[in-house]
């Protein structure tokens, strides 16, 4: 990936050089870049379209309903007024908070990324947007806690990532990215509802999935594997077979070149740098065997 930074049109989040996850792809929300933005196009176009159509039908739906409530006799219009008091004091009185209620769907990507969708009626509510400073409350706390299989928060709070995304760092680059949406009102008060919860396992980790996800296309090596064979700095990397049989090896700091053809491209970064010194003076070669697994991902 390049070091250009891409930020996310839906979530506002600003892509990192440490983000394993492909660079058309929103390591955060997880929407593909091109398709959201050719997606929001027609979106709005569409809306564009309806709205025009949808005013010219509630001025004329007004001005018939409106006619006929004063066409109607007193008794009925007295009706119908109580109807709508006391119906719209029910509705606000019977409300209740969606904690308990919770419903969503999960998604897993090829990364072992976790994407937890809430639906608009079923979305956690939040605090009012004119009350909102962030996510420290115990509100919030109880609603992650309901959530099967989420690892536990510490106490510090969320840090921003943009507009309405909020971030939480947990150890080993592991990370919860929370996308908050204007929903429900009450007496005229914006709520904040949660949108789209995301865990990201840490890099290791979604290396390790991206491998056993396309077991034909990447292979996971480590120095575990190798022990004092283990060429480089890092202590992991995925193989590639790229171009025309061009080896290369990538983690979260880099894609770098292996074999002959790779380094002659000259477009993946220099081996030699992330290479182990030897005691004598010079690098670390790199093993046959390491070759060997990467020329066997070549089709």
């Amino acid at each position: 990936m390049g070091n250009k930074v891409k930020k996310c049109p839906k979530c506002g989040y600003e892509r990192q050089i440490t983000d394993i996850v492909a660079d058309y792809e929103c390591p955060a929300c997880g929407i593909v870049y091109n398709k959201y933005e050719s997606a929001l196009i027609r979106e709005n176009l569409k809306i564009n379209k309806d709205n025009q159509s949808n005013k010219i039908f509630k001025e004329n739906k007004k001005e018939s309903f409106i006619s006929l409530f004063k066409a109607a006799p007193l008794w009925q219009r007295l009706f119908l007024s109580f109807v709508f008091i006391f119906g719209s004091i029910g509705l606000l009185l019977g409300t209740d908070s969606s904690e308990g209620k919770i419903k969503y769907t999960v998604n897993e990507n090829y990364n072992g990324v976790k994407f937890y969708y809430f639906s608009y009626k079923h979305a956690p509510e939040l605090e009012p947007k004119e009350n909102f400073t962030d996510l420290n409350d115990t509100h919030l706390n109880k609603i992650l806690s309901s959530i099967p299989r989420l690892p536990t928060l510490p106490h510090d709070g969320f840090r921003k990532g943009g507009k309405y995304l909020f971030i939480k760092d947990l150890e080993q680059g592991r990370k919860i990215s929370i996308l908050l949406k204007e929903c429900r009102k009450y007496f005229f008060l914006n709520y904040f509802c949660i949108e789209q919860l995301t865990y990201s396992p840490s890099p290791r980790e979604m290396a390790i999935m991206k491998a056993k996800h396309s077991p034909k296309d990447f292979t996971f090596v480590s120095e575990k594997d190798y022990g004092d064979k283990w060429p480089f700095t890092f202590e992991y990397g995925v193989l590639d077979c790229r171009r025309y049989r061009d080896i290369v090896i990538f983690n979260n700091d880099g894609t770098y070149a292996l074999n002959g053809k790779a380094i002659s491209s000259k477009k993946y970064k220099d081996s030699r740098s992330v290479r182990k010194n030897l005691k004598g003076g010079g690098k670390f070669l790199i093993t046959s065997s390491l070759i060997q697994k990467g020329i066997n991902l070549c089709k």
